[in-house]
This record gives C-alpha cells, structure tokens and sequence, in this order.
C-alpha cells in the first residue's frame, strides 16, 4: 500500500467544495496531482496541519475539512490529540500517512518504527473513531465512511425504535444542523396491528409483552420532522420515493 493509492482513494469521495489541508513533504505534490483544486491549502510548516484543520472545522461548521497528517507532524505536537478529542468537531476527519520515518529530512526513523501506536494514542486521548489500516482494501472501507458518517457525505439511514420527543431531540443535537432528518412514517395503530405478521401487538394487548409501544407504553409523534410519510395512504413505493426526493432536494443524494 502506498500513500499515492490512498490518496486514489479518497479523492472521489470529496467534493469541491471540501477543504483538504495537506503536511509538510511529498504528500502534498501528489494531492495536487490528484485533486488540484483551490480548496486544498498545502502546509510548509511542520506539525501545523491538525491544529490548522482543527481551527478551520470550528470557523466553518458548514464545510467539511480533512487533514491529510503524517507521522512526523503528528508526533512532533501530541497535544493536538487531546484537543481533537475535546473539541469533537463533527466536520473534520484527519489522515495520518505513517511511513514510519522523516522522509523528507532522509529517511530517519521515528517512533512508530518501533512500538508506538498512533491510532491507540488517539483512542487514549478520546478519540473514539480511531483506525489503523494495512491494505488499500481497508483504506478504501474506512475512506468510504470517513469522516464517519456525520460528516463524509455518506448517508446514514436509521430505524430507530424512539417513542419519546426527548431520546430523538437527545440524538439532534448530536448533529449539525443540516445533517439531522427526521422522517415520521405515519400509520394509525390500527393499521399497524393489521400489519403484524407476528402478532406482537396481540400478546402485548394481552399483557404478554411488557411496555409495548403504543399499546402498554406511550408514543410522543414528531412535532416539527422535516418529513411526514403517511403509510397508510400511499405505497412503500410512493414512501420511498418521498424520503429520496427530500434527500435529492437538501443535496444529499444524486439521483441523476
């Protein structure tokens, strides 16, 4: 695996308006050669990148900011680790290309040529999304879900059993604001019960299911969700066709 391969990699899951912020070396000659664009600003200062991307992710909540980092530069300030982990900005993802050496001061070794683990640091600082990846295929697996998800363009679609205002509003405020959607799949408890295939809803009205939404524990509808599917008019079809037309209009889907 080599660094120009992941930076293949990755390049196709940006978009131009994301800000790339390279180390000081070789890593930035080869971005440029893969992504030239004006939104990649390449350090000359060592140990300069993290801190740098960290400030632009706080000034930018709206802009997604990746720092592609080497060993080097992150051994020579660790204290970035714990203020990445304290800061927890959901826009930011860093890279470290770990070579295991100074390459561009020639070749010396650096720590994590013997037994220092920077993904392991990481995690020790707080970090909890923290990875070590050997081949191109689990760079790719990582790339794919980096900056996870919050931030990487990559969508996430959950099913969450969540009958209280409280737990789904707790869960927002996890997000930025444009990356929380809040999708109400309407359906009068009736319909539901005709629905079931299990018979759940029959053992909890018989009082064999213990705090069974809508029947022995309440449900709390969605006052203000960006979406309203009514399932009880419209096909899973039509449904789906819903949710992907508001996904399409807040520009997180192409669907053309």
């Amino acid at each position: 695996m080599t660094r120009y391969e992941c930076l293949g990699i990755l390049a196709p899951f940006l978009k131009d308006e994301d800000l790339v912020v390279t180390a000081l070396g070789w890593v930035a000659g080869e971005w440029h050669s893969i992504r030239p664009k004006e939104s990649n600003l390449y350090q000359i200062n060592m140990g300069m990148c993290t801190p740098l991307s960290l400030g632009l992710a706080l000034v930018l909540p709206h802009r997604r900011v990746i720092a592609l980092e080497s060993d080097g530069s992150v051994l020579l300030y660790l204290g970035n680790l714990t203020t990445l982990a304290n800061k927890k900005p959901k826009n930011l993802t860093v890279v470290v290309f770990d070579n295991q050496c100074y390459l561009a001061t020639g070749g010396l070794p650096t720590a994590t040529a013997g037994v220092t683990d920077l993904a392991a640091m990481a995690r020790a600082a707080g970090i909890v999304h923290s990875y070590e990846v050997k081949t191109t295929a689990e760079f790719r697996e990582q790339a794919h879900w980096q900056p996870k998800p919050l931030s990487s363009g990559i969508v996430v679609l959950t099913a969450f059993i969540s009958p209280f205002r409280i737990d789904r509003e707790r869960v927002r405020g996890l997000f930025m604001h444009a990356d929380f959607l809040e999708i109400f799949c309407k359906c009068p408890i009736e319909l539901c019960e005709e629905r079931d295939m299990k018979g759940l809803y029959k053992r909890a009205r018989a009082g064999e299911i213990k705090e069974f939404t809508g029947i022995s524990s309440p449900y709390e509808q969605p006052v203000s969700p960006e979406l309203v599917v009514d399932t009880s008019a419209r096909d899973v079809a039509s449904c789906a066709s819903e949710v992907l037309f508001l996904l399409e209009s807040r520009g997180i889907l192409r669907l053309s």
